[in-house]
């Protein structure tokens, strides 16, 4: 059999609509450095197998040309953009149920004119593969592509993904070539039922796909402002029980301050004092930046902090955080806090049981940054500390939600540790703020 160019260049049409199918699921991910010079290399060192290669017929198809080529397509995502393998094949999954679509619909529309042999079919630049292809393209970017992902990233693990390949691969791959094998060769409408249900089969899965992320990124969002809310509430009774307290200590200082003047000893006149003293500091875990929900995290963990003899110090703009979500904020400061917090109780030393806090901005960035001592020592995983709850309480989970909402915004978290002073730092670009 004579192989010749156009022969070579039709049996890589899947290859080349998947690998355009991939790239617009891969423009909403978050990019690796590079990524240009990633991308064009590879989509030509993928494309070069489907044309060099001479697939098998029938039921081999799906092993020996289609399974390959999907695996070389994952391995391309995950070359250009920095996501999880899970993830890069859950992007393929997705790009190839496009295109199925869009071949479906191809084939639909030109099945009364023996769409094997027809000039316009073939035709890259025919006006209706134009449309089928690139239509469904871009309908499918602003309907599925650009609202899976979140952060730049599916989140996919193994069980998401394998569940993708069974939703997908079945009835793209398989009832495909049956209707091809079985129903074309005898004509007649069944051929055309089975292209219009892969299509509605893909078009369904992608549509369950985003609305089941969205349904669950919708009760996380629920559920973390319900906590908010809970904390807003205790923080409302705080202060009113606080400001009830002052009331009155202060109604019972101008007696306090009388007494004083009637102490003759320096230990009892001392004790007084520390008295009256701590009577009006709690009035000073209420803090005030300008941010509501700062304000309720900063206030909640203070009081906190009071009760185990730790010293917050705090020097926030809050109004610099008015551009970021509430969900996110209780995100970054609340594991933050909380990790601080756990690290420093475990010191016996009452001069290195402190925090700071500092919220500032420095040109077009906004920096977030904790300091805190810390005893035990600490191991590093990925750039983060993975030390358990029993030792410094430092837990990956909480550190990679700071990470993950700082990644959200653009932005990047760094951690350092040295000489027991561990400092976290968020760094936020305010540019398209």
């Amino acid at each position: 059999m004579n192989w010749t160019l156009a022969d070579a260049v039709n049996n890589a049409r899947f290859m080349m609509e998947l690998l355009a199918a991939c790239v617009v699921f891969l423009l909403p991910l978050k990019k690796r450095r590079r990524f240009l010079l990633r991308l064009i290399p590879g989509l030509v060192i993928c494309t070069l197998p489907a044309l060099l290669y001479i697939p098998s017929t029938g039921a081999l198809l799906i092993v020996t040309k289609y399974l390959p080529l999907l695996v070389l397509a994952a391995a391309l995502v995950f070359f250009c953009c920095d996501v999880s393998f899970y993830d890069a094949v859950y992007c393929v999954l997705c790009a190839y149920a496009t295109q199925h679509f869009a071949y479906s619909l191809l084939v639909a529309c030109a099945y009364n004119t023996d769409y094997y042999a027809s000039t316009w079919y073939a035709n890259w630049l025919s006006p209706v593969y134009f449309l089928c292809y690139g239509g469904t393209y871009v309908l499918f970017y602003f309907l599925f592509a650009r609202g899976l992902p979140e952060g730049g990233r599916y989140g996919s693990d193994a069980r998401q993904s394998m569940l993708s390949v069974v939703l997908v691969l079945p009835f793209a791959l398989f009832f495909s070539l049956v209707a091809k094998m079985w129903f074309y060769e005898e004509g007649g409408r069944v051929f055309l039922v089975c292209q219009f249900y892969a299509m509605l089969c893909c078009f369904f899965v992608l549509w369950v796909q985003t609305s089941q992320r969205k349904r669950t990124r919708l009760q996380a969002e629920l559920e973390v402002q319900r906590q908010l809310r809970a904390k807003q509430q205790e923080q409302y009774e705080l202060s009113r029980e606080n400001i009830a307290l002052i009331n009155r200590k202060c109604h019972d200082l101008k007696h306090q301050v009388a007494a004083l003047r009637t102490v003759r000893g320096e230990e009892a006149r001392e004790a007084s004092l520390r008295e009256i003293e701590r009577s009006v500091m709690i009035y000073d875990a209420i803090v005030k930046t300008g941010n509501e929900v700062l304000d309720t995290v900063l206030t909640e963990k203070s009081l906190l902090c009071e009760r185990e003899h730790i010293t917050m110090t705090c020097v926030a703009d809050g109004s610099k955080l008015d551009f970021m979500d509430a969900v996110d904020l209780y995100t970054i400061f609340g594991n933050a806090l909380d990790n601080a917090i756990e690290s420093v109780t475990a010191i016996p030393d009452p001069e290195r049981r402190v925090i700071a806090v500092t919220v500032y901005t420095r040109s077009s960035l906004l920096l977030i940054q904790l300091e805190n001592y810390y005893e035990q020592p600490l191991t590093f995983a990925d750039g983060l500390p993975v030390t358990t709850k029993g030792q410094n309480g430092f837990h990956g989970f909480g550190m990679k939600s700071i990470q993950y909402t700082a990644e959200k915004y653009g932005g990047i978290m760094t951690v350092h540790a040295e000489d027991h002073l561990f400092i976290l730092r968020v760094s936020i670009p305010m540019s398209g703020q």
